[in-house]
């Protein structure tokens, strides 16, 4: 409450996801407050709350979105999707679900967080700022920012399940997906 708060009065907005291909944090704010923006901003990078209550209002939203994505065949065909084309083994491949989320703990977290630092990520400022501020503004905040344990992940090779026809019944649903899927070039 108190962030959002702050953040509001900046006209500033801060936002972090995270998936099995990338993790951001970005910020938006008036270039006149930009300085401000970028405490709260290092104050969020460096010193996450990583709350147990914060983890269960999440995934309590999460399980909840699942439950009600078991009735609907589009979500369902978009869950189905990754482990069909990259088998179950492969990080696109992964489902989340009730089990896995009712399992996730602040220290689970927080070894993520550990393990994540500034080698490999690529910094993308847009506005009316030059290289040389910028560099001076991220330097007084995040110059000793390191990882305490970084390891690369090495995905799994692509495996996908064996069968060229897939069939999911969801009874009652009002409507039906087709879905057709060609993976794309190796990157």
């Amino acid at each position: 409450l108190e962030l959002g708060e702050a953040l509001g009065d900046l006209g500033a907005s801060l936002g972090a996801s995270a998936s099995t291909e990338h993790s951001s944090i970005e910020l938006a704010t008036l270039t006149r407050n930009l300085s401000a923006t970028l405490d709260i901003f290092a104050e969020v990078l460096l010193h996450p709350g990583l709350r147990a209550d914060e983890l269960a209002r999440i995934t309590g939203r999460r399980r909840a979105a699942l439950l009600a994505a078991k009735g609907n065949p589009g979500q369902v065909a978009a869950r189905l999707l990754g482990p069909i084309a990259y088998g179950p083994a492969n990080p696109r491949g992964w489902l989340t679900t009730d089990a896995s989320l009712a399992a996730l703990t602040p220290a689970d977290c927080r070894q993520y967080f550990d393990g994540h630092g500034p080698v490999g990520a690529t910094l993308f400022v847009v506005g009316d700022i030059t290289r040389a501020q910028v560099t001076d503004h991220l330097e007084r905040r995040l110059g000793g920012w390191r990882a305490l344990a970084h390891v690369d992940a090495k995905p799994s090779p692509i495996a996908p399940i064996a069968g060229r026809l897939f069939l999911s019944d969801v009874p009652g649903a009002e409507q039906a997906v087709v879905a057709v899927f060609h993976p794309g070039p190796a990157r």
